[in-house]
């Protein structure tokens, strides 16, 4: 047994609403002693997982069978059209060493029902096509290898894990579709807590024991037990089951008014093989009528002006613009970028995306102060592969759910969480492509279907071929159906509403838009247009006055101003809390106020920045400025004739993210698919501050960057340049000054030549906000260009945003979000 004695303290929380509790598994202060099972797993856990049945047939089709068993390990794919990156089912000869075993292809669907030799998989299960003559699978004559499974089963037992006993019990666990915050404690296990127990208080868990992430043939948990001691003594036991959470409750009651050494006990079954016991969000609080909620409803893909109580023409929210008429209606409220990951990260976080991990989320401070909470996602890019679980008590994410599932659900955990505070997260992706609303709402402002489309529910490839082929009356038919989704949205929302009363605070937000041809593109993620980055914030609230409030705000502004409601710490948040706008307190919320943005999915790097009724973009080494207050449809550039103000918003465009906005060089590279290294090597007369490699989230390249001496810096793509990614240089001089004394040398393979300025004689032109290729040339059939881009300085210790994760790799293909 591992020990570990800890000091208990109290926990102040100054403020807590009546009804918030003690949730154990944020205050691992309170700790007395805390012993764990060094490895519940009687076996290793490396190479093949084997696969021992029980196989039942399931058709015969051709002569060929196929026979059906639990799968050993536990994969987080969404979907099962391909197996997660380096998940394998392999096949021995009876007798034979897994060495000489054969890789089996992987084919699923109906029409490969009589291949036989190929094998399909779902969540739970596995099946394999023989021929019919070989009879049933024997154990052990299969096994799946899946090295990410077996890294997590490791991660569950103690000696073999990297880190502390607290942070191997104090953690997140996922089965299936949900995720809880909780206490991890494989049996026999034994937590001491000591805190005082209020009159009337019980505790509140949802507790069961976990299945292995790879199970070891013939091996099973018989289930545990978990006892509940005050000061030694037994107070409640309740059986465990595998592979299924129940909410316990316990009366501690008799405790009422003391300060008490709470006792978390689990026994194992007839043995502790794989008793993976999990304890979610173990909660000491006294029960209370009407406790405080806070609701945010989140609908993915929302632009602005599709409301009508945004001004929409169509009827496309009669329930939500009812609701409205008592609430705050931000009418300047932006995305910090036009695709999901950064932006809902910004507004979990109160500050930059790029903090992730470095700053305590609004649910991380909710949950250490005793709220319950939960956010019920619908989108791959908030899953927990994306780190999106984080800090959640519950978690929950299946893809493209439709309203009614997902507020179903909400009703649920808004009834099971009834009588103490809760923070809930409601996730809508029905605005999404495919869109899915029911038939009752097809008809409601589309037409019948364009020849073009095959099917009622279409992806982003089946929208372009559509468009290509039929034009402006599928551009409307495609907008008309995204417009019937949101009525059934706003109507689906009315039923979660009925349910909270006027001590309520509820949210209704976007992460960002969604283009519809307005500037030629359709989707999102690519560009930094206002159809994008325009989003919807509506806040209802006691104490916040209702009206129509036209300050610049941004998502990082949603975690400030519900923590101030929720009367929760603030520290590290850089956005603001929104009261300051509506009471005119906060000087900082004037109309001039720097609303930064950027951070695309796809394509080269973009930035830009609102300020006033200007807005700039950087791309490409391009400027661009609009007056939106006069060119709303951002179709006049103006940053070549208004150069003083371009000046003044790259300085607004820092003061926006957080760090400087400068004046680089932009080196970029032609794509290629060799896999040799290409080699830059940058020299600077006067020295150079500073190199770095351009964001990243499709994983198009990967960039070595290496400072060689103070004048001279390496820049490497490594291997195959996928997609394009540029890398930034910057001189510690004026650039004016030291393009005439740049040294540029490219290498690739065994050649290497020097890169030669492209202006001829005389002074490099200045810099008038177009990109102009400054050097340019090509080794080994590589070609470098380099030309000037202003961009933002990275923080030091930023968090990297991807938009690829290997596991979920043929999801994300599927899905549309990346190309094979």
């Amino acid at each position: 047994m591992w020990l570990l004695p800890l000091i208990g303290l109290g926990v102040a929380r100054a403020g807590a609403p009546a009804g918030a509790g003690v949730a154990l598994d944020r205050h691992p202060e309170l700790l007395q002693s805390l012993a764990v099972a060094p490895r519940p797993h009687a076996g290793e856990i490396d190479g093949p997982v084997e696969v021992d049945g029980p196989w039942l047939l399931v058709s015969t089709v051709d002569g060929v069978r196929t026979w059906q068993a639990a799968l050993p390990v536990r994969p987080r794919t969404l979907f099962f059209h391909r197996p997660p990156s380096g998940m394998e089912l392999w096949q021995r000869e009876p007798g034979g060493d897994w060495s000489d075993a054969r890789k089996l292809r992987h084919r699923r669907g109906l029409d490969d029902a009589q291949r036989a030799g190929t094998w399909e998989f779902t969540t739970r299960t596995l099946r394999v096509r023989r021929p019919a003559e070989a009879g049933p699978p024997a154990a052990g004559e299969y096994a799946v290898v899946y090295e990410t499974a077996t890294d997590r089963e490791r991660g569950f037992q103690r000696e073999l894990f990297d880190g502390d006993d607290v942070d191997f019990v104090f953690r997140s666990a996922q089965l299936d579709d949900t995720t809880r915050h909780g206490l991890f404690l494989p049996a026999p296990a034994d937590a001491r807590f000591r805190l005082a127990v209020p009159p009337g208080a019980v505790l509140d868990v949802d507790a069961g024991v976990l299945p292995p992430e790879a199970a070891e043939p013939g091996v099973r948990s018989d289930g545990a037990i978990l006892r509940v001691l005050v000061d030694g003594e037994e107070v409640d036991a309740e059986p465990l089951a595998v592979d299924r959470f129940r909410r316990l409750r316990v009366d501690l009651s008799a405790a009422g008014g003391r300060e008490v050494e709470l006792g978390l006990v689990i026994d194992p079954g007839a043995d502790a093989a794989l008793d993976y016991a999990f304890l979610g969000t173990p909660t000491v609080h006294v029960p209370v009528d009407d406790p405080p909620r806070v609701v945010v409803l989140f609908v993915d893909t929302l632009r602005r002006d599709a409301l009508s109580l945004y001004g929409a023409e169509r009827p496309t929210s009669p329930g939500l613009d009812a609701w409205a008429a008592d609430a705050a209606v931000f009418d300047d409220a932006r995305s910090v970028a036009p695709w999901t990951l950064p932006s809902s990260r910004a507004m979990f976080l109160g500050t930059q995306p790029e903090r992730w991990g470095q700053v305590d989320t609004l649910q991380e401070r909710a949950a250490a102060a005793g709220w319950s909470t939960a956010f019920l996602s619908g989108n791959v890019y908030l899953s927990s592969n994306f780190e999106m679980d984080r800090g959640w008590g519950t978690h929950r994410c299946i893809n493209w759910p439709t309203a009614d599932v997902q507020v179903d659900r909400a009703l649920a955990w808004l009834s099971d969480h009834a009588d103490r505070p809760a923070l809930l997260v409601l996730h809508l992706m029905d605005m999404h492509l495919p869109y899915t609303e029911p038939r009752a709402y097809r008809r409601l402002f589309a037409g019948p279907r364009p020849d073009r489309f095959r099917s009622d529910e279409f992806l982003l490839a089946d929208v372009r071929k559509a468009v290509a082929a039929g034009g402006d009356p599928v551009r409307r038919y495609v907008r008309d159906r995204y417009d019937n989704n949101l009525r059934f949205v706003d109507d689906q929302l009315q039923r979660v509403l009925a349910v909270l009363d006027d001590d309520d605070t509820v949210v209704l937000l976007s992460d960002h838009g969604e283009e519809f041809w307005d500037h030629g593109g359709f989707e999102h993620g690519h560009t930094l247009y206002e159809e994008l980055l325009d989003v919807p914030l509506v806040i209802r609230s006691p104490g916040i006055a209702a009206g129509r409030y036209d300050a610049p705000v941004s998502l990082m502004d949603v975690a400030p101003t519900l923590a101030r409601i929720m009367d929760l710490p603030d520290e590290g948040f850089t956005g603001h809390a929104l009261q300051g706008a509506i009471d005119g307190s906060d000087p900082a919320l004037s109309a001039e106020r720097p609303i930064a943005f950027g951070r695309p999915l796809y394509g080269l790097r973009r930035w830009g920045v609102v300020a006033g009724d200007w807005k700039y973009t950087s791309v490409e080494g391009n400027e661009y400025l609009h007056n939106l207050a006069e060119d709303p449809g951002e179709s006049i550039d103006l940053a070549g004739e208004d150069r003083q103000r371009v000046r003044q918003l790259v300085d607004a465009l820092g003061r926006g993210l957080e760090r400087p906005a400068v004046l680089a060089l932009r080196l970029k590279p032609s794509t290629s698919s060799g896999q040799g290294d290409l080699r830059v090597i940058v020299e600077a007369p006067g020295g150079i501050t500073d190199a770095w490699a351009a964001e990243d989230p499709l994983h198009g390249a990967t960039i070595d960057v290496e400072r060689l001496d103070g004048d001279r810096f390496a820049i490497t793509w490594k291997g195959p340049v996928r997609l394009a990614r540029e890398a930034y240089v910057l001189p510690v001089a004026p650039l004016d000054d030291v393009l005439p004394g740049l040294q540029v040398t490219v290498e690739a393979g065994r050649r290497h030549a020097a890169l030669a300025p492209t202006w001829g004689a005389g002074p490099p032109p200045p810099y008038r906000g177009e990109s102009v290729v400054l050097f340019q040339g090509t080794v080994a059939g590589r070609s470098v260009g380099i030309d000037r881009a202003v961009v933002p300085v990275p923080f030091e210790d930023a968090i990297a945003l991807t938009g690829v994760d290997e596991e979920l790799q043929g999801d994300l293909e599927a899905l549309g979000y990346v190309e094979r």
